[in-house]
């Protein structure tokens, strides 16, 4: 999945970043990536990422090279991609809600017996704001699939153990994802959950 948004101010940070955008290639984005080109436009760019619930939320992962380095470009592009400040978000993926305004940007980690890092930020709806403060449990439990998914890591089955690094919360945590086929499975009863919930992300987190 790539989002297009507007945007004069970040069009050279775009042009920079093209190619080596376009040049990562996830596991299941071969043709994805095609949809990143921004088809001779001068005015619209993309981000790479997935929209993926955890729990009762849903939020916007996506790779920490995909935004600028600078924190007040990248806060400013987030909230162009997510539509922020309008209570509608109707020009962005924002959910007009909080469980809906989230980000979630991973990278691979260097630290010794570590597989991913990951940020959180939750996004205002009505206010221009970007919050980096907090922590969000829900999604916390989607960011191994999302490693999955972009290859960051490789899959065992029938389940993968993952550990990952909250750079919000300085700790580490401990996944378990069920895997088929090379790829995680959402098709899971999850205690606390009533019924079949097919694209549910929801793994055991065990924190450490």
């Amino acid at each position: 999945m790539s989002l297009r948004f507007l945007g004069n101010e970040f069009r050279e940070f775009a042009q920079q970043n093209f190619n080596r955008r376009v040049g990562h290639q996830p596991l299941d984005a071969r043709i994805r990536t095609q949809d990143m080109v921004p088809d001779n436009s001068s005015l619209q760019y993309s981000i790479e990422g997935q929209l993926i619930r955890g729990g009762t939320s849903k939020g916007f992962f996506s790779r920490q090279e995909a935004f600028p380095d600078d924190p007040d470009r990248r806060d400013e592009v987030i909230l162009e991609l997510f539509g922020t400040p309008d209570p509608l978000h109707v020009n962005g993926l924002g959910g007009s809600h909080t469980h809906t305004s989230k980000l979630m940007l991973i990278d691979d980690s260097d630290r010794p017996g570590v597989d991913l890092s990951y940020e959180y930020a939750q996004v205002g709806i009505e206010n221009p704001t970007v919050d980096w403060s907090g922590n969000c449990g829900n999604l916390l439990s989607a960011v191994g699939v999302f490693g999955l998914f972009e290859n960051i890591i490789e899959p065992d089955e029938p389940e993968t153990t993952v550990r990952i690094y909250s750079k919000n919360t300085d700790s580490i945590i401990e996944q378990d994802i069920p895997v088929e086929n090379g790829e995680p499975t959402p098709y899971h009863y999850f205690w606390g959950l009533f019924g079949y919930h097919p694209f549910l992300r929801v793994i055991t987190v065990k924190l450490q």
